[in-house]
C-alpha cells in the first residue's frame, strides 16, 4: 500500500514520488520513549474535573469584577482553555479592562 505523488511544477516537475508506509515512532530523536497518555488515570485539577463533569464551560471568556473603594471594575480575560495553553507556553495571559460597571 503506497501513495504515489507527482510533482507538478519546479525543477522536479513530472517526477513521481512514492511514499512508503513506515512503522510508528516509538521514541523521540533524543531517545526519550513515546508513552501514550492515560487521561483516565491522570491527576486532574479541580477545574479539569468540573469540565469533564460538564459543570463549567472552559471555552467561555473569563470575566472578573473587582471592587476598589466602592467602585466596581470589570476585566475580561481568555477562556480557561486558552489560559491553560498560554501558561503551558510560559507566557502570561492578558486581561482586558472593560471599565466601570454599576452594582
Amino acid at each position: 500500500m503506497t501513495d504515489r505523488r507527482r510533482f507538478i511544477t519546479g525543477t522536479l516537475a513530472g517526477t513521481c514520488l512514492e511514499i512508503m508506509p513506515s512503522k510508528a515512532a516509538t521514541q523521540l530523536p533524543n531517545g526519550t520513549p513515546i508513552v501514550e497518555y492515560n487521561y483516565d488515570e491522570a491527576e486532574l485539577s479541580p477545574a479539569q474535573v468540573a469540565h469533564r463533569l460538564g459543570n463549567i464551560d472552559v471555552h467561555q471568556p473569563q470575566q472578573f469584577i473587582l471592587e476598589d473603594n466602592g467602585r466596581f471594575y470589570q476585566h475580561t480575560g481568555p477562556s480557561v482553555a486558552q489560559e491553560w495553553k498560554i501558561l503551558s507556553r510560559g507566557e502570561r495571559p492578558f486581561y482586558r479592562f472593560d471599565g466601570e460597571v454599576p452594582r
